[in-house]
C-alpha cells in the first residue's frame, strides 16, 4: 500500500509539474519549432557521452561486487546493471533500480548482505565524487549563482544536504572505527543498517586499491553526466562555459534525484527553466528541451534494460521471495 501511495504521489507531482511547464499555447508552439532547429551533432554527442557514462556505472558496480566476493560473468553484471537503470528510469527512481539489482543478486543465490552492500558501496562512492565536485565548481562560480536569490537559496539547500550526508558518513565511520556499532543493543532503530555501514567502511579500508579505482570512476561518471547536459545546451545554441554547467548541475542532480516524481521528470525541467532563465537568460522552451534531451540521452541507454527483462524477471521474483 505504501508503494502504491508513493507511486501515485510521484505520478501526481510529475503530471502537475509538466502541466505547469506546458501551460501556455505559446510555450507549446515554440517547443516544436525549437526542437526542429536542434543541432543533431550535439544531440548525438550527448547520447554517446551517456553511453560511456552508463557503461562506466556497470564497471564500477562490478568492482564493488568483486570487493564483496560476488563473482558474476561480466556480461551478466552489465545486464543486471542496465535492468536497474531501466527500472530506475521508468518506475520509482534510482532507489527502485537498486532494489531490482539487489533482488536479482539474491535470486542468483548471492548473500543478501553482499547484495545490499554492493549498491551501498556504489552509491557512497558517488556521494564522495559529488561532494568534491560541488565544493570546487559551486564555490568557484558562487558569485554567478548568487545573482538570483532563488538560485542562491537552492545552493544553500544543496550545501546543507551534502553537508548532512558527509556528517552522517563521518559519524558512522567514527562509530565503526571505534567499534561502537557492535555495542548497539538489540532493538535500536536501524541497528542492522548501522552494522552494515560498519562492514562497508571495513571493506573500503581493506580493499583500498579497488575502492580508489571505484572512486576514480565515480568522478568520470559525474563529469560525463554533467557533460551530457552541456552537449544538450550546445544543441540548442546555449554556449554556457563548461565550468558554469558543472556549477549548475549539482543543484539539478540532487533535487531531481529525490523520490518526489517519476525519474525526476518535471522536477528536472522546472529546475532548468528556473536556473537557465535566471542566470543565462534562456527562454522556457529552450530550457525544457535542454532538460528533456539530456534525460532522453540517458534514457536511450536505460532502454537497453528492456532486453534483459525477460531473462531476469524470474530472478527478481525469486529474490523477493527469498528475502522475505
Amino acid at each position: 500500500m505504501k508503494q502504491k501511495l508513493l507511486f501515485g504521489l510521484q505520478c501526481a507531482v510529475t503530471l502537475g509539474l509538466l502541466g505547469w511547464i506546458f501551460r501556455s499555447p505559446e510555450m507549446r508552439d515554440n517547443l516544436w519549432v525549437i526542437a526542429g532547429n536542434a543541432d543533431l551533432r550535439w544531440v548525438a554527442a550527448a547520447v554517446a557521452v551517456a553511453g560511456i557514462e552508463s557503461f562506466l556505472g556497470a564497471v564500477r558496480w562490478r568492482i564493488f561486487l568483486g570487493v564483496l566476493g560476488v563473482s558474476l560473468p561480466f556480461w551478466q553484471t552489465v545486464r543486471l546493471f542496465y535492468l536497474g537503470l531501466f527500472s530506475g528510469s521508468f518506475f520509482v527512481g534510482s532507489v527502485g533500480g537498486d532494489a531490482v539489482k539487489v533482488f536479482a543478486l539474491i535470486g542468483l543465490r548471492q548473500k543478501k548482505t553482499a547484495a545490499l552492500l554492493s549498491v551501498v558501496l556504489d552509491r557512497t562512492s558517488g556521494i564522495f565524487a559529488l561532494v568534491a565536485t560541488t565544493g570546487v565548481f559551486v564555490s568557484w562560480h558562487y558569485d554567478w549563482l548568487a545573482q538570483s536569490e532563488i538560485v542562491s537559496g537552492l545552493v544553500y539547500f544543496l550545501f546543507a544536504y551534502l553537508g548532512g550526508a558527509v556528517l552522517f558518513l563521518a559519524l558512522t565511520f567514527a562509530a565503526a572505527r571505534f567499534g561502537l556499532h557492535d555495542r548497539l543493543p538489540e532493538g535500536v532503530p536501524f541497528r542492522e543498517n548501522l552494522l552494515q555501514m560498519g562492514d562497508m567502511y571495513a571493506l573500503f579500508v581493506r580493499c583500498w586499491a579497488k575502492s580508489l579505482l571505484g572512486a576514480s570512476i565515480s568522478f568520470l561518471m559525474l563529469g560525463g553526466y554533467f557533460l551530457i547536459f552541456y552537449c544538450s545546451m550546445r544543441a540548442y545554441g546555449v554556449e554556457l562555459e563548461l565550468g558554469k554547467v558543472f556549477a549548475l548541475m549539482p543543484v539539478v542532480d540532487v533535487i531531481s534525484s529525490m523520490p518526489v516524481s517519476l525519474g525526476g521528470v518535471g522536477v528536472r525541467e522546472s529546475l532548468f527553466v528556473l536556473l537557465l532563465g535566471k542566470l543565462a537568460g534562456v527562454s522556457e522552451p529552450v530550457a525544457v528541451w535542454i532538460s528533456l534531451t539530456g534525460f532522453m540521452a540517458s534514457l536511450f541507454w536505460g532502454i537497453a534494460g528492456v532486453f534483459s527483462l525477460p531473462q531476469v524477471r524470474g530472478l527478481v521474483e525469486k529474490g523477493k521471495a527469498l528475502s522475505q
